[in-house]
């Protein structure tokens, strides 16, 4: 990108000439986050098309504006969107805005995205603080001529990620109760997903989480999980895992603290026995990731049992179930008591295939 330190001036110039704000602080909203805009108050906004220059988002999702405002009472730019490498654009053009940042004086960035976790011990939803990271995009934005009022030819990457704000970061999340977690980052080219021999072998370097172009629709394995972020969660809408002869099918939500809240219908099979005649069982799955709690739906067994055995099948169950001979003699009593032993025979069922 040739003239570089010339265009992001002329951007800068248009900027401060139309907006009053002269903002410090500069956050780039990765997917899923910008609705935090509506937080903002006092706002201005330039589209990106309008600034002398600037790069334009084509990625579905990416607004393409910038946004000066108070977030509080801090003045605060925020990135409406963002550029890719696998758009198009140089890795200069990707990394334009932060030119154009550092002759608006802003002095602090915090950048957000959505990305792929390999750490094993990483849930979806979970907050991942970036302590460093390992560029495999074969590239960066400093090849070619440099330009020392940007900065040094070979600037220190012993500390990419400041300390000092990572340490904040990580204080004002304890105190609100937010779960977090930490490790590096590993980007990579895109548009393509990676294969699992790669992140096997990610996971050999040290990567906890990987770039991706976008987590809309993310494939694991014959898999589609396809879910929205809102409020704070991450909402999965239904989706079947096939284990063994049996189907499971979850949607809920989990959250920045990692809370969960999932519902699902377990289809059982012919394989079960007479527990099969229920169809379904209902569970609901609440807690946290590292604290499930999972109880199952006994009213709606209750009812699928009912509406699956005869009355006059209804002793014989029993009397398979274990249930004594004189609790049959109550139609009523019998119903229950045999949609009880079912429930209970299922969850063993489940608790075994779920080891």
């Amino acid at each position: 990108m040739e003239h570089l330190y010339e265009k992001a001036l002329e951007s800068a110039e248009y900027i401060k000439t139309h907006t009053k704000k002269r903002p410090k602080i500069a956050v780039v909203l990765g997917s899923g986050l910008g609705k935090l805009t509506a937080d903002f108050t006092d706002t201005e906004e330039l589209s990106y098309k309008d600034i002398p220059n600037f790069p334009v988002s084509t990625v579905a999702g990416h607004k393409g504006a910038l946004l000066a405002g108070k977030l509080g009472d801090t003045e605060v730019y925020a990135m409406e969107g963002r550029f890719h490498f696998y758009e198009g654009y140089s890795m200069k053009e990707v990394c334009y805005p932060f030119y154009v940042f550092k002759l608006l004086d802003v002095e602090k960035v915090v950048l957000t995205n959505a990305c792929g976790g390999i750490n094993r011990e990483f849930a979806p939803g979970t907050l991942m603080l970036i302590t460093d990271f390992i560029n495999m995009m074969g590239t960066n934005p400093l090849i070619g001529p440099n330009d020392e009022r940007f900065g040094p030819r070979f600037p220190d990457m012993t500390e990419p990620y400041s300390l000092e704000l990572r340490n904040l970061a990580k204080q004002t999340a304890d105190e609100l109760g937010i779960a977090y977690k930490e490790g590096v980052y590993m980007g990579f080219m895109g548009p393509c997903y990676e294969t699992a021999a790669e992140i096997r072998a990610f996971a050999g370097m040290g990567a906890d989480a990987v770039k991706q172009p976008s987590l809309k629709d993310m494939k694991v394995k014959d898999m589609t999980l396809d879910f929205t972020i809102k409020d704070g969660r991450v909402e999965t809408k239904p989706f079947d895992i096939k284990m063994g002869d049996y189907t499971l099918n979850l949607s809920g939500s989990t959250g920045l603290d990692q809370t969960i809240d999932y519902s699902g219908k377990v289809k059982l099979p012919a394989s079960v026995g007479n527990i099969s005649k229920l169809m379904t069982l209902d569970l609901k799955i609440g807690g946290s990731f590292t604290s499930p709690k999972v109880s199952v739906d006994t009213k709606s067994m209750a009812n699928q049992a009912v509406e699956a055995v005869a009355d006059e099948a209804i002793s014989k169950l029993g009397q398979k179930l274990g249930l004594d001979s004189a609790a049959t003699a109550n139609k009523d009593s019998i119903k229950q008591k045999v949609t009880e032993k079912a429930a209970e025979k299922a969850l063993d069922f489940l608790k075994k295939k779920l080891k």
